[in-house]
């Protein structure tokens, strides 16, 4: 639990993540273990995958194809917190209404943290 909330204070989420915080420390623990062979490997026998670890609280622009005309926005702007068990889907707080959703189209700005030096926290609900 002290490398969850060491994760959730290096990214400043609100504490009404920590279901998503616990779900993606836990994700990462299988793949990445301090002994060999990783628990992941012993179960799976192959090497996990790690570039899909990506920096929990970071900015992420989930892409749409949902666009009308050639210069309207192609993406929505997020924050990761989290991965689904489904091959590479990601789970993301959208900035727009702050609910989580899934995706596999995102663009990760792993350097940029925005909520890390927000002062107050934003509650959210989740649309899962």
């Amino acid at each position: 639990m002290d490398k969850s909330r060491t994760l959730m204070n290096d990214a400043g989420l609100p504490k009404e993540l920590w279901v998503e915080l616990v779900n993606t420390s836990n994700f990462v623990k299988v793949r990445i273990s301090e002994k060999e062979p990783s628990p992941y490997k012993t179960l799976f026998n192959a090497k996990p995958n790690l570039n899909q670890i990506k920096c929990f609280g970071c900015r992420a622009y989930v892409t749409s194809n949902a666009y009308k005309k050639k210069l309207d926005r192609r993406s929505e702007i997020g924050v990761f917190v989290g991965y689904e068990q489904e091959f590479e889907v990601y789970r993301i707080l959208m900035d727009k209404n702050q609910t989580v959703i899934k995706s596999r189209d995102v663009h990760f700005i792993q350097d940029e943290l925005p909520y890390k030096d927000a002062s107050k926290e934003k509650s959210y609900q989740s649309s899962l």
